[in-house]
């Protein structure tokens, strides 16, 4: 069979997730919608809010089939956006706390062993520290 189920998603998203995140950086400066678009014959029209909402979709979606990983990758989504908002890429502030939110709930609710839920806090703690 072709089809893998949620079995696959935890080896497809987390390259997406990087993949957004790496697109995030080849936009300009600006999050203003100055490109002409698809029915122009120009590239897409899209902003890094844009971008940092569908890996935070995308983190939420492994944090229910693969805890850690979503974890992992919320947190990583944390620290680019954290680093936009350093760097003058806009205010990333709330977005970088959607993140560490979405980190700490799939945390308590999905991660069920003490060992693996110390992991994951420090992790976070890493995350937090730089």
């Amino acid at each position: 069979s072709v089809e893998g189920g949620p079995h696959r998603i935890v080896f497809t998203l987390p390259p997406m997730i990087v993949a957004t995140l790496r697109l995030l950086w080849s936009l300009p400066t600006t999050d203003a919608r100055t490109t002409p678009n698809l029915l122009e014959g120009g590239p897409p029209q899209i902003t890094r809010q844009e971008l940092f909402a569908f890996a935070h979709e995308m983190c939420t979606r492994l944090g229910s089939i693969a805890p850690v990983e979503g974890l992992r990758q919320s947190l990583l989504c944390a620290s680019s956006a954290d680093r936009a908002d350093k760097n003058g890429f806009g205010n990333r502030a709330a977005c970088c706390q959607l993140f560490l939110n979405s980190a700490l709930a799939c945390l308590e609710a999905n991660v069920k062993d003490s060992d693996t839920q110390f992991l994951g806090l420090q992790l976070l703690v890493g995350v937090l520290r730089q």
